[in-house]
């Protein structure tokens, strides 16, 4: 039996169409409230899309502000956990006018004898100046009257002018004594013992 045979359902369909006739048709607001009711929902939507939007940027930038924070704190504590290697090389011999600058700074100072030399720092002669540099694994740079030389690290130099000879004290090729010297005509790499 389904509710089709139901004889009560039929029933209960007249009797509610008839109460829906005798209600009549829904009343109609008057155009002014409906669209003051249209107005208030709109307002409502935008403050809460606005919010949002608002709550979003201010998220961004915090986290920005949160990133660049962190930043500047591992930049601020570069020296905790990475400490100076120490000196790279020292100076073996100075002859007439021989200056360095060490990395960062923008004034040239005079470099005595046995100065220790750091990543970074740039060694340059007069037009009278000789000097010889010996860098930490034992290879040696002398420097050629107005020449300049900036030491990377304990591997690797750039020749910015002038000349240099290199010692590098060993027969054949030893790789802790290996030295790169960037020149401007290219790069120079240990092959023998001097060059």
């Amino acid at each position: 039996m389904n509710e089709n045979d139901d004889p009560t359902t039929g029933d209960a369909d007249a009797d509610l169409g008839a109460l829906l006739r005798a209600a009549g048709p829904r009343p109609q607001s008057p155009p002014a409230m409906e669209a003051e009711v249209r107005a208030a929902v709109e307002a409502e939507w935008r403050s809460m899309t606005e919010s949002r939007a608002r709550r979003r940027r201010v998220n961004t930038w915090a986290m920005a502000a949160g990133v660049a924070a962190a930043a500047v704190g591992v930049w601020i504590a570069r020296p905790l956990y990475m400490p100076d290697s120490g000196p790279v090389a020292a100076m073996a011999r100075v002859e007439g006018t021989v200056e360095v600058r060490t990395g960062g700074n923008k004034d040239w100072a005079p470099l005595p004898a046995n100065a220790p030399l750091r990543e970074g720092d740039e060694v340059r002669t007069g037009s009278a100046g000789r000097a010889a540099v010996r860098l930490a694994n034992g290879v040696e740079l002398r420097l050629d009257n107005t020449s300049r030389v900036a030491l990377n690290d304990v591997h690797h130099a750039r020749l910015r002018r002038g000349g240099v000879y290199v010692d590098s004290g060993v027969s054949g090729a030893d790789a802790s004594r290996d030295l790169e010297l960037d020149t401007a005509a290219g790069t120079v790499r240990h092959l023998g013992t001097q060059y």
